[in-house]
Formats: structure tokens, C-alpha cells, sequence
């Protein structure tokens, strides 16, 4: 009993350096991924029509000390963890004007809809589009730009393309024929979509098409990110990874004097 006496102590300390050990290495961790976040924003902040993640950390109890310290411990020490969580912005970006007619912007709520080649639905905002060699209307990344009969195919003979705010599409030697209607659709929790390149993928929801949309040519809609903001971020955000290592060092050195000192007897 005399053994165990000497060593609770040492137990102790060892059980209080451990979780915040554990605290400081979890905060590190969601600090890198919060880096990730806020450079992946960075690196795509010229992409038109862009959607930044935004990080928010919540705190989670995940353990708790030993109740057999027989202290004021008795109840249990819990530890209180991060956990990051990453949410989509879909603030409206800039909308700056061009001179190219097949610019396309979406002014409020809304998405294109693209086709992937494979049957599969993207979802954008990037208004950024052309025509492709069969002259069907593609997105920047050659992805069919989708109507409400499927892909919009034009003649090069009749001009230039005319699309007016409700998404009907016409061209300049027809006006008064529309060759088709922009496909513009909404989900019921945005929120739910997965991100992937060129857009987003339904995750399981069914798009529902906006019946009034507000589209404006001659326009492309930049991306939500503020390249300032996020550089101050990435200053905050090492600054604070810094913190929590010098922290684990302490901790170490605590735990080396504990064992030095409580180990002696």
C-alpha cells in the first residue's frame, strides 16, 4: 500500500498531462485542417463563381480523469476536445460585367446545371461559357450546359447568342425564335451538396427548377472569397498552431520534472 501511496501522485499528474496533452495535439490538428480550408480558398479565389468553406470549431467532451484519484477529482475530470467543421458560404460573389456574350451570371439564389459527359449532374455557378466545335454550350471546363430540353445546341450562322434575364435563349438574326431555356435549378438544403471540380454533386437531393430566375449576360458572377481576409486567417491560424505546440512542450517538460522529483522517494 506504502508503494502505491508514494506513486498516486506521480498518477496523477501523469492522468492531468495526458489529456491536455491529448487537447493540445487534437487543436492542432484541427488547426491544420483549418489551413487546408483557407488555403484551398486562396488558391481558388479567381475561379468565377466560387463557393469558400467557412470553419467554425464546437467543443466536445471525449473523456474524462479517472475517478479512483480519490480528490477533489472524484467525479471525473472531463476534457474537452475541437472539432472543426467546414460549411459552404453561398453569399453572392461580384458581379462584373464583360464583353463576351456568352458570359452568364445568376443574380440571387440559384445554380446551372452542367452535364458531365457520364450522365451526371454538376451543379455551378460559374457562368463562364463558350461554344464547343458542335457549337452546343459548354462550361469553362467543356462540360454541356444543360436547358430544359437537354444541351443547347445553335447555329453559327444566325449570330451571336441573346439570352435575356428569364434564361431564354435566342440569336441575333432570330430574336423572336428561342432555341432554349437555361436550366436553372435550387436545393432545399444547399448545405447537403458535395463539393467537387467544376461545382457541386446533388448528394441524394433532387434539384428543383427556379421557375423565375434572374440571369444576366454579359456578366460573370467573381468568386465569395476575400483573398485579404484569408491571408489574415493563415497569419491567425499559424500563430495559434505555434501556441498549442509550445504548449505540448511544456507539458512534456512538466511531466519530466514530475517523474524526476515524485520518482525520487
Amino acid at each position: 500500500m506504502k508503494y502505491f501511496q508514494d506513486w498516486h501522485p506521480l498518477c496523477l499528474v501523469g492522468c492531468i498531462v495526458n489529456i491536455s496533452v491529448y487537447q493540445n495535439a487534437s487543436a492542432l490538428r484541427s488547426v491544420e485542417q483549418w489551413q487546408d480550408i483557407t488555403a484551398h480558398n486562396l488558391a481558388t479565389s479567381s475561379v468565377a463563381g466560387y463557393k469558400k468553406t467557412d470553419a467554425s470549431f464546437e467543443s466536445v467532451k471525449i473523456g474524462h480523469l479517472p475517478k479512483e484519484t480519490l480528490s477533489e477529482f472524484e467525479r471525473g475530470l472531463r476534457a474537452q476536445y475541437p472539432l472543426l467543421d467546414g460549411q459552404f458560404t453561398f453569399r453572392q460573389g461580384e458581379l462584373r460585367q464583360t464583353s463576351n456574350p456568352y458570359d452568364v451570371a445568376i443574380e440571387g439564389e440559384g445554380f446551372f446545371e452542367l452535364d458531365d459527359g457520364n450522365g451526371n449532374m454538376i451543379y455551378s455557378r460559374d457562368g463562364h461559357f463558350r461554344l464547343n466545335a458542335d457549337s452546343v454550350l459548354v462550361s469553362s471546363t467543356g462540360k454541356e450546359v444543360q436547358g430544359e430540353n437537354g444541351r443547347i445546341q445553335v447555329l453559327p450562322s444566325m449570330g451571336d447568342l441573346i439570352i435575356n434575364k428569364k434564361g431564354e435563349v435566342t440569336q441575333e438574326r432570330a430574336p423572336n425564335t428561342i432555341v432554349a431555356r437555361l436550366r436553372v435549378v435550387n436545393f432545399s438544403e444547399p448545405q447537403k451538396l458535395g463539393r467537387m471540380p467544376g461545382g457541386f454533386r446533388s448528394a441524394g437531393q433532387t434539384p428543383e427548377q427556379i421557375a423565375e430566375p434572374a440571369v444576366l449576360q454579359n456578366f460573370v458572377e467573381n468568386s465569395n472569397v476575400n483573398p485579404i481576409q484569408e491571408m489574415v486567417n493563415m497569419i491567425s491560424l499559424s500563430r495559434i498552431h505555434e501556441a498549442n505546440h509550445k504548449m505540448i512542450q511544456q507539458y512534456d517538460q512538466i511531466f519530466g520534472k514530475a517523474i524526476s522529483s515524485l520518482g525520487e522517494g
